[in-house]
C-alpha cells in the first residue's frame, strides 16, 4: 500500500504522519464513595500529565496520553459487591458533565488527545451504568 495520494492538481503527496509521543498515565487509583471526590482526583492527573509532557516532549511531540482503567472511580462495585443502582446515583458520572469537561479542557491546554476510562450513566437506561472507553480531542470534546 503507497502512503502517497494524488492532490487536485494530479501530483502525488504524501500522507506520511509523521511520529509523535504517546504517554501512558498511571495515576494513584482511589475507591472513591462519590464522585464528588473525582474533582480532587483529576486535579491530580492534571499535574502528572503537564509533568509528563514537559519531559516527553524533548524527544517527540506528544499527542496522545492514555490514562488506567480506574483512574477516576477505581473499582469499589467489584471490590464490595456494591449495588448497582447505588453505584450508578453515586458514583457513575454523565458523559456531558463536569468530569469529562475538566478532562477536556486539560486536553484542549495541553493540546493532545486523551484517553480514559469511566463508569457511565445514560438517560436512555435508568439505574444501569456503562463500562466506557473515551476519547477526547483537543477540538471538540
Amino acid at each position: 500500500m503507497s502512503l502517497a495520494t494524488l492532490n487536485s492538481t494530479g501530483h502525488s503527496e504524501s500522507s506520511y504522519i509523521p511520529p509523535y509521543g504517546v504517554v501512558g498515565l498511571t495515576p494513584n487509583t482511589y475507591f472513591i464513595k462519590h464522585r464528588n471526590e473525582i474533582p480532587a482526583i483529576i486535579k491530580e492527573i492534571e499535574h502528572l500529565a503537564e509533568c509528563a509532557l514537559f519531559t516527553c516532549y524533548s524527544r517527540f511531540p506528544t499527542k496522545l496520553m492514555v490514562l488506567t482503567e480506574g483512574c477516576i472511580q477505581g473499582f469499589r462495585d467489584e471490590l464490595i459487591d456494591m449495588d448497582p443502582k447505588q453505584y450508578h446515583d453515586d458514583i457513575a458520572i454523565d458523559i456531558d458533565g463536569p468530569e469529562v469537561k475538566a478532562f477536556g479542557d486539560l486536553a484542549k491546554r495541553l493540546n493532545i488527545f486523551l484517553a480514559f476510562q469511566a463508569r457511565t450513566r445514560l438517560p436512555e437506561f435508568p439505574g444501569q451504568y456503562f463500562n466506557e472507553n473515551i476519547l477526547l480531542d483537543q477540538f471538540n470534546y
